[in-house]
C-alpha cells in the first residue's frame, strides 16, 4: 500500500477512506491531540450511560453460560 506522501506514513485503511493531513509543527500537533483527548473525555463523561449499556448489551448476547466456569479457581 503507498504511503502518504505528505506525512510518510502508511495506515493500512482502503485508499478510497485516506484523509491526507498536512504537515504539523511539534505545537501544532499537541495542541491538536491534547484538544482530541479533552474533547473525547467530555464525550465520554457526557453519554458514559449509554456507551456502557451498549457494550453491556453486546457482551450480554455473546456470552455462553454453556462455557461458564462458575467459582472455578484459573
Amino acid at each position: 500500500m503507498k504511503s502518504y506522501p505528505d506525512t510518510g506514513h502508511n495506515d493500512g485503511h482502503d485508499a478510497r477512506a485516506r484523509v491526507t493531513l498536512p504537515r504539523l509543527s511539534d505545537e501544532a500537533v499537541i495542541e491538536i491531540h491534547d484538544f482530541i483527548h479533552q474533547l473525547l473525555d467530555r464525550f465520554e463523561t457526557c453519554y458514559s450511560q449509554q456507551i456502557d449499556r451498549f457494550y453491556q448489551a453486546i457482551n450480554d448476547e455473546m456470552r455462553d453460560d454453556t462455557l461458564d466456569l462458575g467459582d472455578w479457581p484459573l
